[in-house]
């Protein structure tokens, strides 16, 4: 597991200095605020690509996957799995199976959206620390192996943000895409109509709508959406039992509280984080007895999540910044660990 802890030490380094960019005037000039984080984006997307088919345990998923999707004059919608990846398949997976360059696009995709939000006005405040958690408790298990999920949630974080700035059309398109991306992504609807600012008549006529469209495409589609839904359902996925006295939940069950005790002084931006990561927590709870849906209903709002983390380090005790970002590399570094065990060992060659 070394190879992934040199990627570790790289990102604390890079995010050092972006954190060492913020203080200096020079590093605060655009065009080099815009080169360094994108090529950080960039050399992660790399190590995925070169590394992900050897350590990625849902890589020959994919493979296969991608293998038995039908050419376009030939489309069958039972085999039509998250139409958006597959298309992404078929414009960018070698002919030889090999998905190097698929999974660089898509960690480029992934990241690069995720980063844009949380560099963005309303969360750059908190940008170095919440990138650090991102990278601690997500990279490996979305960017590097759950592909669908990881693109999935960082266009409906997309959607979730576009809601908060009025993007009608931003906010819908990154729906319609994270839907066809990873369908999972539905499951924040209710979340990106909590907060929309529009009259709730609007609200209520939307979802009806949307629950409307959804029924008849499952009374026409009904064995092909049973065909896709069945292994969720019926647990067939293999996955790590989901439990409430794991690190991770004890430690976001508590930060969300604290947030929670701290609403008044919020600022907007930061009540709708706090929204999303609360709602992420109610869809694990609720969905508890069935480990593969409260995983990845839970993992939604993982963004939001790294966002309230950072923000309860930074300011909810006034912490001096070098002892908030010494606390958030220690629980960063945790997560990391954690989610080393869920892919294989790499090794750097020369």
């Amino acid at each position: 597991m070394v190879t992934y802890w040199i990627l570790f030490f790289f990102v604390v380094i890079w995010m050092g200095l972006i954190a060492i960019q913020e203080n200096d005037e020079f590093g605060r000039i655009e065009i080099l605020r815009f080169s360094t984080r994108w090529l950080f984006v960039i050399v992660l997307s790399l190590f995925v690509g070169m590394f992900s088919d050897i350590g990625s345990l849902d890589y020959e998923n994919y493979v296969d996957l991608l293998k038995d999707t039908p050419p376009v004059t030939e489309w069958k919608s039972e085999f039509l799995k998250d139409p958006f990846f597959q298309a992404l398949g078929m414009m960018f997976a070698n002919s030889d199976g090999s998905l190097t360059v698929l999974t660089f696009v898509t960690t480029f995709l992934s990241l690069g959206i995720k980063m844009s939000v949380l560099s963005g006005k309303y969360y750059k405040n908190v940008f170095v620390l919440a990138m650090l958690f991102l990278i601690g408790r997500f990279f490996l298990l979305h960017e590097f192996t759950q592909l669908r999920a990881s693109l999935g949630i960082a266009f409906i974080t997309l959607s979730v943000v576009s809601a908060m700035e009025k993007r009608w059309f931003l906010l819908i398109f990154s729906l319609i895409i994270a839907a066809f991306t990873h369908l999972s992504t539905i499951a924040l609807l209710p979340l990106v109509l909590l907060i929309c600012q529009i009259i709730a008549k609007v609200k209520l006529v939307f979802l009806l709508f949307t629950v409307l469209a959804f029924s008849i495409l499952g009374v026409i589609f009904k064995d092909e959406i049973f065909f896709r839904l069945a292994p969720y359902l019926t647990g067939d996925y293999l996955v790590t039992e989901n439990t409430v006295v794991s690190f991770y939940f004890i430690f976001k069950t508590l930060v969300l509280l604290t947030l929670l005790f701290q609403w008044k002084s919020l600022s907007p931006s930061m009540r709708c984080a706090l929204m999303a990561s609360v709602y992420g927590l109610f869809l694990t709870l609720a969905f508890l007895q069935n480990n593969v849906l409260s995983l990845r209903f839970g993992e939604l709002t993982a963004v939001f999540d790294c966002i309230c983390f950072a923000y309860f380090l930074k300011y909810s005790f006034k912490l001096e910044s070098s002892y908030a970002y010494s606390a958030g590399l220690v629980i960063a570094a945790l997560l990391y660990f954690s989610s080393t065990k869920i892919v294989n060992s790499v090794s750097l060659t020369f």
